[in-house]
């Protein structure tokens, strides 16, 4: 079973889609970010991994968690839930252009900080530019 939930726009807390696939045991949270036109050649920033961590902030918040109003309130329960389950977390990192330097420390940094404190959860980075997803930056 795959449950799925995109979001764009005010209240979204980082989140533009949350993806459950039960089969693989998998939560994928996703964060994407493009220039105007989709130009691949612009670089991106460091700013998307601020989203991510907005995210989970958010997804740890009890308070939003409580606030059926709040249009992530459910995937805040599915995240949950699908933590006590021990289900692998990934974090995508979705850019429509080229990677900066300062994006490449910060996904380090994501990853050697933010989200050491949660076990089974990771980064990736997948790139329009190649049409792929990677594990490490590069």
């Amino acid at each position: 079973m795959v449950r799925a939930c995109g979001m764009q726009g005010p209240r979204e807390e980082g989140i533009d889609f949350f993806l459950v696939i039960e089969g693989s045991k998998k939560v994928i949270i996703g964060q994407a970010e493009a220039g105007k036109a989709l130009d691949l050649k612009r670089t991106i920033s460091r700013g998307i991994i601020s989203k991510l961590r907005w995210a989970l902030t958010a997804l740890n918040d009890t308070e939003l968690a409580r606030n059926r109003l709040s249009p992530i309130a459910t995937c805040i329960d599915a995240y949950n839930e699908s933590v006590a389950k021990e289900y692998c977390v990934e974090f995508w990192v979705i850019i429509g252009g080229v990677p900066d330097k300062g994006l490449a420390k910060a996904c380090k940094r994501f990853e050697r900080v933010d989200l050491k404190l949660y076990p089974k959860h990771s980064l990736r980075i997948c790139r329009a530019m190649s049409a792929s997803c990677s594990s490490s930056f590069g």
